[in-house]
């Protein structure tokens, strides 16, 4: 099928089934194969787009067709008013009028009971399809993805993918028994993260390490809500004619729709987040409250570090990634010691004042501490450059190789990125 003239249509064309799916293939044989057939010419005249097809109706038959961005089926629709037409005049159905520049021309719309059964019926079928292929893909066990952040393979029940980029990764794109053409919907996703595009914001970066930097920092690992691609993959917006989500979640909470005209700059931030202390359990909702609880309790200014060395975003980052891997190990980041305990290691750090010892730039400035030791480190999100800084424009660009060789470093292990929440 066509896709709408209109944009804001939340019905979407339809993904084909298999081609070894017989139970499904016959009902929407031809949906996509440009093949609309005009209701009122005798010799079923076709035309291979919709804007065709409407200019033709309007110009040669003074035809409009109503919400025809609200039609499931256009293609079926045209066919049965081609065979309706064939035993009834356009006259005679008492359709409506509408007059423009002095012409005057025939309204088909649902104020037709005929019409609005004939939409509701095509309405029907394509959520028993709906339904039908999101049952059949809940039941595939052939399924194999990787994961667009981690690339590790998840095969099997395909929940077990989006629930691991939703406890791993944060990336959480709702329950994925309420999602239907998954293996379509990886695969837009992948291409924009291939594209170097945020899925949240949609921004283009220069590289892989910007824009896997740019969704940590600034939490936009999750899906443009504005963005209505993305509601073909919902089968919320299958319910109801003329529903997307947005409404149909409006009706139930009682919530308000978001003005057309707010900014990007107006939106806010998922709240909720609080960062972990580099040596102790305690957590805290801002950034500056924790930094301040790490001077007062532990001695430790990590402004004072970024003001006294001059450093930018990033060098903060591979700083904060290498320091949370030490105190992970167990280990001094100043005389490199291993202790046998979290507690035996931070009360040697505070005794020996080796927790103010900043280790040498050679240690830490390395290209593997782009990676976050923990993949919900939140405090990464809260760092900030000082524009006075020199050399802060420029953007540090890592060869792909180098990113390839760390896949299967230490720096990969889930278990090692989930214990923050452990502790």
């Amino acid at each position: 099928m066509e896709k709408a003239e209109t944009s804001n249509s939340p019905l979407d064309p339809l993904v084909f089934p298999d081609e070894n799916d017989e139970e499904t293939t016959h009902e929407l044989d031809g949906i996509d194969q440009g093949d609309f057939v005009c209701p009122l010419c005798a010799e079923r005249r076709k035309f291979q787009n919709l804007q065709e097809i409407f200019s033709h109706l309007k110009t040669e038959h003074k035809l409009l067709v109503a919400d025809s961005h609200l039609i499931c089926d256009i293609q079926r629709y045209f066919s049965y008013w081609h065979e309706r037409f064939q035993e009834v005049t356009i006259e005679s159905l008492g359709l409506p009028t509408s007059t423009e520049e002095n012409v005057s021309y025939f309204i088909l719309s649902d104020e037709l009971p005929e019409d609005n059964e004939l939409r509701q019926k095509l309405q029907m079928k394509r959520l028993e399809y709906i339904l039908k292929t999101q049952q059949r893909e809940r039941q595939d066990e052939a399924f194999s993805a990787r994961c667009l952040f981690c690339q590790e393979l998840y095969s099997g029940n395909r929940s077990k993918l989006f629930n691991h980029m939703a406890r791993d990764h944060n990336f959480n794109v709702g329950l994925p028994d309420n999602l239907v053409f998954t293996e379509e919907f990886i695969k837009v996703l992948r291409q924009k993260m291939d594209n170097l595009q945020c899925l949240y914001c949609e921004k283009i970066f220069r590289d892989k390490v910007a824009i896997r930097e740019h969704m940590r920092k600034k939490q936009h690992r999750k899906l443009n809500p504005q963005n209505k691609a993305y509601d073909k993959y919902y089968v919320i917006n299958y319910l109801e004619m003329g529903k997307g989500w947005q409404v149909v979640q409006a009706e139930q909470d009682g919530s308000q729709m978001e003005p057309e005209n707010e900014s990007w700059d107006d939106w806010q931030e998922t709240a909720g987040a609080t960062a972990v202390c580099l040596f102790c359990d305690y957590r805290a909702s801002a950034t500056k409250k924790l930094l301040e609880h790490m001077h007062d309790e532990h001695r430790f200014n990590l402004n004072g570090i970024k003001t006294t060395f001059g450093l930018n975003f990033y060098k903060q980052l591979k700083l904060v990634n290498y320091l949370r891997r030490r105190i992970h190990q167990k280990m001094c980041f100043s005389c490199h010691q291993v202790f046998s305990s979290h507690n035996a290691l931070i009360s040697h750090m505070t005794s020996s004042k080796h927790i103010q010892d900043l280790p040498e730039s050679s240690e830490w400035d390395q290209p593997q501490y782009y990676i976050p030791t923990y993949e919900n480190d939140s405090l990464l999100f809260g760092l900030e450059d000082d524009e006075d800084f020199p050399g802060n424009s420029q953007t540090p660009v890592v060869a792909e190789d180098t990113m390839v060789d760390i896949e299967n470093s230490v720096l990969r292990d889930l278990h090692i990125r989930s214990s923050l929440s452990d502790t």
